[in-house]
């Protein structure tokens, strides 16, 4: 039996890196997308069409690979577009389900109807101009600005400034299910927001949870921009009065001097262990008529908080 040299562990040693990055090379390697465009998509030799038309505020866009296309092998299909204001620039995601066939007018004769192999969507109208198409063909990645085409196709639809406004929309379907006691909608009038409210019970404890929706389900279309409603209301004034008497104070002495003798005064925890370490607490049920005001101090600082009261 022939022991190995050093000499013969580091060729091995080397060979089997070689394969082993040999190997990873295809999972390293990063390809950039493709953008595709109307001018260059023959010369990519990519062989499909993007057709539209417009219902009311919403556009219905077929995605279609002719049979004889050698773009009916791609892998992957997604769809990106801006959610709201709060969303990430990579917005929303719809995981290719593979192409079907379904149904349209007739390019030669709107009359008839001819079946078509491809990807249909629908796109609100103030969602459109941040549309986004990628799919994956022969590993490569392409990339679609959908606002692209649509110009192209129709450009009486599509204004060549056109991007993505604020919502202005009040949803009629929405308003269906709101009025409707047993449907799991709301709409919130302070702050003009559609909510989608459920319940879950578990182990005997019920968990309701409210869900804001941003678009219409049916349309796509951007509903309307929430309205920010000041926190306290009418009262803000004199929350920031109380904010303004409590950050000039240095003792709970000088607390008491400047909003007066508490409603109550809650016990000092004399212990240096937990979160409750000898926190001093007044509380406040008199100032107000929505909120409680409660200031403690906590390791020399002081600090007010206003929770809502039940009154």
């Amino acid at each position: 039996m022939t022991i190995p040299t050093p000499d013969m562990k580091r060729r091995i040693a080397f060979l089997l890196f070689t394969l082993c990055l040999f190997l990873l090379l295809p999972c390293l390697a990063w390809d950039e997308s493709l953008i595709v465009t109307p001018k260059n998509q023959k010369a990519l030799e990519l062989d499909f069409s993007i057709t539209a038309k417009k219902q009311e505020r919403t556009f219905i866009v077929d995605f279609v690979i002719p049979p004889a296309s050698t773009v009916n092998d791609l892998t992957n299909f997604s769809v990106f577009s801006s959610t709201n204001k709060f969303a990430s620039s990579g917005g929303i995601s719809i995981p290719f389900m593979g192409l079907t066939r379904f149904p349209r007018d007739s390019s030669t004769n709107p009359k008839q109807v001819e079946w078509v192999h491809g990807v249909r969507l629908w796109i609100g109208e103030d969602s459109v101009a941040a549309t986004e198409i990628q799919f994956d063909h022969r590993d490569r990645r392409y990339q679609i600005h959908l606002i692209d085409y649509l110009r192209q196709s129709m450009p009486e639809k599509v204004s060549n400034s056109q991007s993505v406004p604020s919502g202005e929309h009040r949803s009629e379907f929405l308003d269906h299910y709101v009025a409707d006691p047993e449907s799991p909608i709301n709409y919130d009038e302070k702050h003009r927001e559609y909510h989608l409210v459920y319940s879950k019970k578990k182990d005997g404890v019920t968990t309701t949870t409210t869900a804001i929706l941003w678009y219409c389900p049916w349309t796509g279309i951007r509903l309307l921009e929430r309205v920010e409603v000041p926190p306290f209301g009418d009262e803000e004034p004199q929350v920031l009065r109380i904010k303004r008497l409590v950050n000039g104070a240095q003792t709970m002495d000088d607390v008491k001097r400047l909003l007066g003798p508490p409603s109550w005064i809650a016990p000092v925890l004399r212990t240096n262990v937990g979160p409750y370490a000898n926190i001093e607490q007044f509380t406040y049920t008199n100032l107000l008529k929505h909120f409680d005001v409660i200031v403690q101090k906590r390791e020399g600082k002081i600090s007010v908080i206003f929770p809502p009261n039940k009154k």
